[in-house]
């Protein structure tokens, strides 16, 4: 009962910050500065699929055949003996050409189509954690009690998290597509609580210790896997797609600031106790 209350709680907490995300997301600078980096996205992999149209071509081939028939290349005794040699005899994506014919081919175009649309997303992104963050946080930061300075965080910190978060993805993510059904409930999850995790370091880079930053990740952690959850489709819809990078950033700042209030708040009242005592 206590455990259901509490994700009940964080929900709320999600909803709450995804709205006052979308409030401080969209004033006019962070719009201007958000739709400069699509376009500049946009052109980046124009040229880059230009230069490497088939290399992305391959790649997509190999996700489609592994989200159809992975599980098989796992484990091929659970085929037909004809069948299995079509499919461990020759690379995943070549295998799943011969056994699925034109529906593969389809099936791969789309998958690229996704890629390329996630590719630019991804770019964009990153270029708002690195460059619209502090624009971001500033605008959130009005609705907030100054906090005293803390060390900034290092650039390689930044880029270590980075690192960290695409290994994660790549790890879990593999795994997750060769699940059937459920595959696209889990990538949709994991790749939603990602999204959110890998922004808390520019949301509390300067107002919190690195111990604070730790504490308030453990604390947040069902919370920020909601609020990724409940953003995850933004990107769909039209025109407000746009926006979703910088509405994503600015409901983690209330999220992650929203705690650190909190855990200041604690904090300040268990040390007076503990010199009393």
């Amino acid at each position: 009962m206590h455990s259901s209350l509490q994700r009940l709680s964080s929900l709320r907490e999600a909803f709450a910050c995804a709205l006052l995300g979308l409030r401080d997301g969209f004033s006019r600078r962070v719009i201007v500065f958000s739709l400069g980096l699509w376009v500049g996205a946009v052109a980046l992999w124009a040229v880059l699929l230009v230069v490497g149209w088939s290399q992305a071509y391959a790649v997509a081939g190999f996700l489609t055949a592994w989200m159809l028939l992975g599980i098989f290349r796992v484990f091929p005794t659970w085929l037909p003996a004809e069948t299995q040699a079509k499919l461990t005899d020759t690379s995943l994506a070549a295998g799943a050409q011969s056994l699925l014919g034109p529906v593969f081919g389809t099936l791969t175009g789309i998958v690229l189509a996704l890629l390329i649309l996630a590719a630019i997303y991804l770019t964009v992104r990153i270029a708002v954690e690195f460059w619209l963050m502090p624009i971001i946080r500033e605008q959130v930061e009005k609705h907030y009690p100054p906090f005293p300075p803390k060390p900034p965080y290092s650039l390689i910190y930044s880029v270590t998290n980075i690192a960290k978060t695409g290994a994660l993805a790549v790890l879990l993510g593999l795994p997750f597509l060769i699940i059937p059904v459920v595959n696209a409930v889990l990538i949709f999850v994991l790749f939603g609580y990602l999204n959110v995790r890998t922004l808390v370091n520019e949301a509390l880079d300067g107002v919190a210790s690195r111990e604070e930053q730790r504490m308030i990740i453990r604390r947040i952690r069902v919370r920020m896997v909601f609020l990724g959850t409940v953003l995850g489709g933004v990107p769909a819809i039209p025109i407000l797609g746009f926006m979703a990078p910088a509405w994503v950033g600015a409901s983690t700042c209330h999220l992650c600031l929203r705690e650190l209030r909190q855990l200041r708040v604690q904090t300040d009242s268990i040390v007076p106790s503990e010199a009393r005592a």
